[in-house]
C-alpha cells in the first residue's frame, strides 16, 4: 500500500494531527448540529407530535457551539506563555497543558485575554514545547448593520467568507434589530426566523432606513465529505449490510465527538430541486434551508418575484398561482450519520483517519418539520 503523502511531502500514516491538518486544508465548511433525544419521548419511546421543540421527530438539534483543539509554544522560563495566532478569548476550557512530555504537567492560573496569555501556576522551562488541549469556542459576537435583500428578509455579514466570497456562518442569537427613523424614534423589528446569515422579519421596513444587529453567530467546522466510491474498501467490508446504506464518506478531526444522531449543513455546497404544489397558502419548501427560488411557474407561465421567506415559505410579489405550480429551488444538503465506521480501532483513537458514513437527511413539506432546540417555549416561533 502507498504512502499517503502531505502537503510538506512527509509520510502523515500513523500521525493523527497531520490527517487533521490534511482535512482542514482540503475540507469543506459544514454547521454540525447535535442531536440529543428530546425530553417529550414517553416510556413507550414514542416522541410527543405536538411538541415544540422536536417537532414530533423525537430528536432536539443543538449548534454545537465548541470543538476540541491544541496547540504547541515556545516556554520562555517565565510562568506564563504566549499564544501567538490563537485568540485567547475563544478558549473555553484548558483541558490539559504540559512541557516536554506528558508526566510534565501544567497548571492554568488564568488566561490573559489582553495580552493573548496563559499563565501557569508554575514557570514553564526555557526553549521547551508547550502542548495545550483546549475546547475552542464557536460562539461568536457582531454589532453592525444589516442588507434588506428582499421584503422581510435580512442579510448579515457573519462568520468567515470561503474561496468564492460567500459568508459561512449561521446567526444564533439576536439580542438587537431595529431602526431610526427621520424622527430619531427606534422601530424595533421582530424576529420570526434565522437561518444561516439571514434573519427573517414580520415587521415592515421603510426603504432607505439603516438596520441595526447585534446578535451571536456560530463558526463553521471543517470536514471533508467525499462520495462513496471515493473510498477504497477492503474486500471483507464490500458486503457488510451496513455499507448499503452508506450514500458518502465523512473524515473528521480525530477529537471530535461526533455522534450517530448527528446532523451536518453544508455551507458551500449547493443542491437544486423542483416540487409542483397544489395550495399556495400551505407550501413549505422540503428542505432545511432553502437558498434561494430560481424559477416558479403555472400554467399561465413564469412567476416573477417569488421569494423566499421564514420557514421556507413563499412570497409573492408579482402573482400568486391560482392552480397547480411548479418550484426550482437552491439549498444546501443537510447529511445525517448513520453509524460509526465497522473498525473498532475507530472507536480507540487507533485507527486513521477518523471516518463515518453518512446518508441525506430528507425533511418533510411542512416548515413545522424543521427541528431545532431553539424554539423551546416559543409556540408560535413557526407560525
Amino acid at each position: 500500500m502507498a504512502e499517503i503523502i502531505g502537503k510538506e511531502g512527509l509520510p502523515i500514516k500513523g500521525d493523527p494531527t497531520k490527517f487533521d491538518k490534511l482535512v482542514l486544508r482540503h475540507g469543506q465548511y459544514v454547521s454540525w448540529y447535535r442531536g440529543s433525544p428530546c425530553y417529550c419521548i414517553t416510556f413507550s419511546g414514542s416522541a410527543n407530535p405536538e411538541c415544540t421543540v422536536c417537532r414530533g421527530v423525537g430528536i432536539r438539534y443543538d449548534l454545537a457551539t465548541e470543538v476540541p483543539d491544541n496547540l504547541s509554544v515556545r516556554g520562555l522560563g517565565v510562568k506564563w506563555v504566549n499564544l501567538g495566532d490563537t485568540d485567547a478569548s475563544s478558549i473555553n476550557e484548558v483541558t490539559s497543558a504540559y512541557y516536554g512530555g506528558y508526566t510534565n504537567t501544567l497548571i492554568v492560573d488564568s488566561i490573559d485575554t489582553i495580552n493573548n496569555r496563559i499563565y501557569f501556576t508554575t514557570v514553564v522551562p526555557k526553549h521547551t514545547r508547550v502542548t495545550i488541549n483546549y475546547n475552542k469556542s464557536l460562539v461568536k459576537s457582531f454589532s453592525g448593520v444589516g442588507t434588506v435583500t428582499s421584503t422581510g428578509v435580512i442579510e448579515v455579514a457573519v462568520g468567515i467568507s470561503d474561496t468564492q466570497g460567500y459568508f459561512v456562518g449561521s446567526i444564533y442569537e439576536v439580542s438587537e434589530l431595529n431602526y431610526i427613523d427621520e424622527f430619531d424614534v427606534t422601530w424595533e423589528l421582530e424576529v420570526t426566523d434565522k437561518y444561516r446569515n439571514k434573519i427573517f422579519t414580520c415587521t415592515s421596513i421603510p426603504d432607505e432606513v439603516v438596520i441595526n444587529v447585534t446578535c451571536t453567530y456560530i463558526e463553521p467546522i471543517i470536514v471533508s465529505i467525499v462520495s462513496v466510491n471515493a473510498i477504497k474498501l477492503s474486500d471483507s467490508l464490500k458486503g457488510d449490510p451496513y455499507l448499503a446504506k452508506v450514500e458518502g464518506w465523512m473524515t473528521y478531526p480525530q477529537d471530535y465527538p461526533i455522534s450517530s444522531s448527528d446532523l451536518f449543513e453544508t455551507m458551500s455546497a449547493h443542491l437544486i430541486e423542483s416540487m409542483v404544489s397544489q395550495d399556495v397558502d400551505s407550501i413549505a419548501l422540503p428542505a432545511y434551508g432553502v437558498e434561494k427560488i430560481l424559477r416558479v411557474e403555472d400554467e399561465d407561465g413564469l412567476i416573477e418575484g417569488a421569494e423566499i421567506q421564514a420557514n421556507n415559505r413563499i412570497s409573492w410579489t408579482d402573482r400568486e398561482p391560482e392552480g397547480p405550480f411548479s418550484v426550482l429551488y437552491m439549498y444546501n444538503p443537510m447529511f445525517t450519520i448513520i453509524d460509526k465506521e465497522p473498525n473498532l480501532r475507530n472507536y480507540e483513537n487507533k485507527a486513521y483517519p477518523k471516518r463515518v458514513g453518512i446518508k441525506r437527511k430528507v425533511f418533510g413539506n411542512i416548515a413545522d418539520n424543521r427541528p431545532t432546540a431553539e424554539t423551546s417555549g416559543q409556540d408560535d416561533y413557526y407560525a
